[in-house]
């Protein structure tokens, strides 16, 4: 018998309240991190998904509970890499609950309202210490597109948090 692992599931839109409801009724272990988002600094924060469209679910890859997963309303598919189904390794979800953890003890994602045209400097995540130019905000609420200036006067397209980016 395998050990259990997490995978990741893919969630139709606005169905996730509906999934859970059936993972539960299941008894499958999951985890749908949310985090505290202030959209208008007028309003009360509200929660909202971290991974929008995904949950983690703890289950053997060859028991039959994975075939039953991928059938639910509401369901899209898992994860996978190529015909196998990518495995996240436990070290990871750690890091995930401490990320989420953190965020939500710091007041959650407080929004920037950049322009379009304004130069930002990266302060998380792979790209720190770039300056880039904000492009765009895209849809989820917490992602922005900035263009970087790379080597070789070589400009890049990059989604990031925006949350990880800070006016210059």
């Amino acid at each position: 018998m395998a050990a259990e692992q997490w995978y990741v599931l893919g969630i139709k839109p606005k169905r996730d309240n509906a999934v859970l409801e059936l993972l539960i009724a299941r008894g499958v272990d999951y985890y749908y991190p949310f985090v505290w988002v202030q959209r208008y600094p007028e309003r009360k924060p509200k929660q909202s998904p971290y991974f929008p469209g995904y949950v983690f679910v703890r289950l053997e890859p060859t028991g039959q509970q994975v075939a039953d997963l991928r059938w639910l309303p509401g369901v899209k598919t898992f994860v996978t890499y190529g015909d196998e189904m990518v495995d996240v390794p436990e070290s990871v979800m750690r890091s995930i609950r401490l990320q989420v953890g953190e965020i939500n003890a710091n007041g959650g994602i407080k929004p920037q309202h950049f322009k379009p045209g304004e130069q930002l400097i990266i302060t998380e995540g792979p790209f720190k210490g770039y300056t880039g130019i904000f492009s765009a905000k895209l849809s989820g609420g917490q992602r922005i597109r900035v263009l970087l200036q790379m080597l070789l006067n070589r400009k890049v397209t990059v989604e990031i948090n925006e949350s990880d980016a800070k006016r210059k």
